[in-house]
């Protein structure tokens, strides 16, 4: 039986079935009808899987999972399977199905459309601003899955979960790449012209809505810009996931190297969690208002926000979702929930880093840590040449202390850099106090130097392998 032929024999007879008995089994709800059956299986307690065959064909065996608490009742020509989280309701007449959350709201009726905002594909992924993602697989009987967030991100892990993890990606695919040496982890490139200004804001659109489509890994190709916004197409390339280059002569793109530590602890947790390294407004902020709105910008993690130039015009006016942010380019803070305009210069795009932030950025020093105050911050460093974490954290103690701490797994010269922090009293270790140097490049371990300038910090620090550093800036 070919998957058209089936998908039309299901067609024809859904309406007409009606539940015959029902059984329960393990994390399964096995389902006679009238013309065939269907199953109910529990993932986890906020996501499960549903089949519907006609007769004469069969549902595959269930996996093998740890027991899932659900309770079974009926009401009003409707069988309801509950979890703590949510709760699934079969109509007796027909089959057709309803979901609610735990709290009643209607999350999905297969008869009515709540009023709601989804991206996706019902052929493919679903991601509903509701709080839940839906998936239809190519297998022959196709099996349909439903998972609850309620957050966007959580309903992106559990699609994860559900499908298997992807292989983790390695430093080596930070660089440029022939399209032969595409990871088979991500997405073929967008096939896309972007030869316009307008070509390249729908560049964008399609990397946004490819997240919410549960898309981990998107590849642009660098022979597909041409034309009057090809220079800010290729700064956009800087942060995005994976960068192909089809030309007879690649391009070297040095831009993207301070970015590889940055980058490769991102692909890890898209491993390990399922979140996209691009994450639009609307899944990083869902309770901002205006987050849906945005389709020109993106989150790339949890710390950046990147504004990419899309037109000719000399400023750029970017939506700053809660809290404070710094333009990396200038050094200038800004409040969030707020538009701003920002001149537009040509080395590079505008990119914000979020107050409590704390940026790993790879230097001909070694590591660069770059603190955004006020709220305390840290960053897990994912180390591919040891498979492990290192920890940095940079915390506000007290008022008048601020105190950087690693724990690595690799040594490095690291240097810290406090952004809007005045000159310290001192700095000390658990050893020894720093010395303060007149400029920047005098820096080496034991050493600090504030920048009057840009009023930021610099504290230069070794961190031994396996070691735990602290150093107290006293103020």
């Amino acid at each position: 039986m070919t998957k058209a032929f089936f998908l039309l024999l299901l067609a024809a007879t859904a309406a007409a079935a009606s539940v015959v008995k029902t059984e329960v089994s393990g994390n399964s709800v096995h389902f006679k009808l009238s013309d065939g059956e269907a199953r109910l299986d529990w993932l986890s307690p906020v996501a499960f899987s549903w089949y519907r065959v006609p007769a004469g064909v069969s549902i595959p065996d269930a996996q093998s999972r740890e027991g899932i608490a659900f309770t079974p009742a009926e009401q009003d020509g409707w069988l309801q399977y509950a979890t703590r989280y949510i709760r699934v309701e079969v109509s007796r007449l027909d089959t057709h199905l309803r979901v609610y959350s735990a709290s009643g709201q209607l999350l999905r009726d297969d008869q009515s459309k709540p009023a709601e905002r989804r991206w996706g594909s019902d052929e493919g992924f679903v991601l509903s601003a509701l709080g839940y993602g839906e998936f239809r697989t190519n297998t022959t009987p196709p099996e349909r899955r439903f998972y609850y967030g309620p957050s966007l991100k959580e309903v992106l892990e559990q699609h994860m979960l559900a499908n298997g993890q992807p292989d983790g990606l390695g430093p080596e695919v930070v660089d440029v790449l022939r399209p032969s040496q595409r990871p088979r982890e991500s997405s073929p490139p967008l096939n896309v012209n972007a030869n316009s200004w307008d070509a390249l804001r729908d560049v964008v659109r399609r990397l946004l809505n490819a997240s919410m489509e549960a898309v981990l890994y998107p590849s642009v190709d660098l022979a597909l810009f041409s034309g009057p916004a090809q220079a800010r197409a290729e700064q956009l390339a800087t942060f995005l996931p994976i960068v192909l280059d089809s030309r007879s002569e690649p391009s070297r793109m040095a831009a993207r190297d301070p970015w590889k530590p940055y980058l490769v602890t991102y692909f890890r947790e898209a491993r390990d969690r399922g979140f996209p390294i691009i994450r639009p407004l609307m899944l990083q902020f869902p309770r901002d208002p205006q987050s849906p709105a945005v389709d020109d910008e993106f989150l790339l993690g949890d710390e950046l926000l990147v504004a990419p130039v899309i037109s000719e015009q000399k400023t750029r006016t970017a939506y700053l979702p809660m809290g404070y942010w710094t333009d990396l380019r200038t050094n200038i803070e800004y409040k969030g929930r707020q538009s701003v305009s920002v001149e537009v210069t040509p080395s590079a795009i505008p990119v914000f880093a979020r107050n409590g932030s704390l940026l790993p950025i790879a230097s001909k020093r070694g590591l660069e840590l770059h603190y955004f105050p006020k709220l305390g911050s840290e960053f897990f460093l994912w180390e591919p040449e040891v498979s492990d974490i290192s920890q940095f954290h940079a915390n506000p103690i007290l008022g008048d202390i601020l105190r950087f701490e690693s724990e690595a797994r690799i040594g490095r010269d690291c240097e810290w850099i406090a952004h809007h922090y005045a000159a310290p009293k001192s700095v000390k270790d658990a050893s020894s106090a720093y010395t303060k140097v007149a400029e920047r490049r005098l820096l080496r371990p034991g050493t600090w130097f504030h920048d009057s300038e840009h009023n930021n910090l610099h504290v230069m620090s070794r961190a031994e392998p396996n070691g735990d550093e602290i150093i107290n800036v006293y103020y």
